[in-house]
């Protein structure tokens, strides 16, 4: 009895360092699920044998003087340490264009999206611009090339913006009407991966009965688990030569263990777990002490 006593006594206060720890950590913006996780992911690095940091490449992005995009990319750290306070920095001919409020943390196999805007100024004249995308944190940095391709294009279809959906592309467009002849217009709309291969297409038919621009909205199913850099064609038929055409980059990332806990909403659920450690260890060793003290006191009576 006085073993068993002891032991939960023991437990107890195992319980509360490490309910301690986690809450601790929490308040000073270790991730939740770096806390939780963190034994299974110490060894990522070495089961993989890969280090440093792996960010999605981007490559080429294909816009138009005036364009103003967010692009949201995915960096995986792979190191044995935190990295601090990580942002995204453009260096190059594109240095102006490229901004990113984001400073974040990222825990040992953690993955996490950083979003930066690219604003290209009216008027940049149609050729390809270099530079680097750099992601630059307390203890280290990491880079990767990236260039601006500003295109002639289609001047009668203008992309105006592309978003990914559960189920694909959803691509919105205006289209101008004034100098097109005729009582319907079929633009056809075709994805491409970098290699040039075509991934999915779509026809989008539309009566003409008003001058000036239509506006129009288009949903393009996709195979599932595409990730990395896509370019869409939009073309007016048949003269599928004479294009405008758009870059995206598709994530295709897993729900992990991180990703639910590291939500703001869900760190309360981080709090409480750790929170209900501490008070089952301080129940532990009050048990445990109480009926040792109860054991003292039947003793004493004895005699």
């Amino acid at each position: 009895m006085k073993i068993k006593n002891s032991l939960l006594g023991y437990i107890g206060m195992i319980m509360i360092v490490v309910g301690l720890f986690g809450y601790l950590a929490i308040l000073k913006g270790l991730p939740v699920g770096y806390v939780i996780f963190q034994g299974s992911n110490t060894n990522i690095s070495a089961e993989k044998n890969i280090t440093g940091v792996d960010m999605q490449q981007i490559g080429k992005i294909i816009a138009y003087g005036g364009d103003k995009k967010t692009i949201s990319i995915s960096v995986k750290n792979y190191e044995d340490l935190f990295l601090n306070n990580c942002r995204l920095v453009a260096k190059g001919e594109i240095a102006q264009w490229i901004y990113s409020s984001d400073d974040l943390g990222i825990a040992p196999g953690e993955s996490v999206d950083f979003d930066f805007n690219l604003n290209v100024p009216d008027g940049t004249s149609e050729k390809e611009y270099v530079g680097e995308l750099e992601l630059r944190c307390d203890e280290k940095s990491y880079s990767q090339e990236l260039s601006v391709n500003i295109a002639k294009g289609l001047r009668t279809i203008k992309v105006s913006e592309v978003s990914q959906e559960k189920f694909g592309l959803n691509i919105s467009y205006s289209f101008d009407n004034t100098d097109f002849i005729g009582e319907y217009a079929e633009v056809k709309i075709w994805i491409s991966d970098s290699n040039g291969n075509e991934i999915k297409n779509k026809s989008d038919v539309f009566l003409i009965n008003k001058n000036g621009l239509i506006n129009r909205n288009v949903l393009v199913s996709l195979p599932e688990n595409l990730e990395g850099m896509y370019y869409i064609y939009l073309a007016i038929s048949p003269d599928f030569d004479n294009y405008s055409k758009q870059s995206i980059i598709l994530k295709s990332a897993p729900i992990t263990g991180n990703a639910v806990f590291d939500q703001p909403g869900n760190k309360l659920i981080g709090y409480a777990i750790f929170l209900l450690i501490i008070l089952i260890g301080i129940f532990f060793i009050i048990k445990g002490y109480g009926a040792r003290d109860k054991k003292k006191s039947e003793d004493n009576n004895v005699f």
